[in-house]
C-alpha cells in the first residue's frame, strides 16, 4: 500500500502542468489581438480623416485650425510623401514609386510579424511605418493619387510649402522615435532603449 502511495506522488509530480502554457497562449493571444486592434484604428483613422476632407474641404479655400500655425485644406499628391514632386513626375515615376511604396509595406509586415514577440516600445514605430504605407497606397490604388489636407507653418517664420496627411505624420514620428530612442543608452548593457531586450521572468515555484 506505501508503495502504491510513492508511486502515485510520483506520478503527480512527473505529470507536467498546463497552466503556465495555457496562461503564455492567452497572453500571446490577448497580444495578437491588441496588435491588429492598434494596426486597424491608426489606418482607419487616416482614411476617415482623408474622407472628411475630400467630403467637406474640396473645391474650397483652406480654413485655419490654429491661427499662424495649422490650417486644413485639399490637395491631390501624385508625388511623394508631404507632397514633394507634387504634379511634376511622370506616369512612369509615379508607379515605380507605388512599386517601391508596396515593397517597403511587404517588408515591414513580414518584419513585424518576426518580431511579434518582441517589446512594444519596438514594435510601435513600425505600426505607424505599416499605418502610413497602407494609407497612402489604398488612396493611390482606389483613386490614383494620395488626399492631402494639412499645412503647417510658424508665422513668417517657417511654412512648409506641401499639405500632408497622417499617414505622413505616422511616418515621420515613427523615424523620430527609432532615431532617438536608437540613441538612448541603456546602462551596463551593450544595447539602446529600442533593442533592449524584455527581462525573462522567473517562473514561480
Amino acid at each position: 500500500m506505501k508503495d502504491n502511495d510513492e508511486t502515485l506522488k510520483l506520478q503527480i509530480q512527473e505529470k507536467p502542468c498546463t497552466c503556465n502554457t495555457y496562461s503564455k497562449n492567452k497572453n500571446a493571444l490577448v497580444k495578437y489581438i491588441l496588435m491588429l486592434l492598434l494596426l486597424s484604428g491608426i489606418l482607419f483613422l487616416d482614411i476617415y480623416t482623408k474622407q472628411l476632407a475630400q467630403t467637406n474641404l474640396k473645391g474650397k479655400q483652406p480654413v485655419y485650425l490654429i491661427n499662424n500655425f495649422l490650417e486644413v485644406g485639399y490637395s491631390e499628391n501624385r508625388g511623394m510623401v508631404f507632397g514633394i514632386l507634387n504634379n511634376t513626375g511622370s506616369k512612369v515615376f509615379r508607379t515605380v514609386f507605388t512599386g517601391f511604396r508596396v515593397i517597403i509595406l511587404l517588408f515591414v509586415t513580414i518584419f513585424i510579424l518576426m518580431s511579434r514577440k518582441g517589446p512594444f516600445r519596438l514594435l510601435f514605430p513600425f505600426y505607424l511605418i505599416w499605418a502610413g504605407a497602407a494609407g497612402n497606397l489604398i488612396d493611390t490604388f482606389c483613386f490614383g493619387y494620395v488626399i492631402d489636407f494639412i499645412h503647417i507653418h510658424l508665422g513668417s517664420f517657417f511654412d512648409w510649402p506641401f499639405f500632408f496627411n497622417l499617414a505622413d505624420a505616422y511616418l515621420c514620428v515613427a523615424m523620430a522615435i527609432l532615431l532617438i530612442g536608437g540613441m538612448i543608452p541603456i546602462k551596463k548593457t551593450n544595447s539602446n532603449f529600442l533593442f533592449y531586450p524584455e527581462k525573462a521572468k522567473t517562473p514561480a515555484v
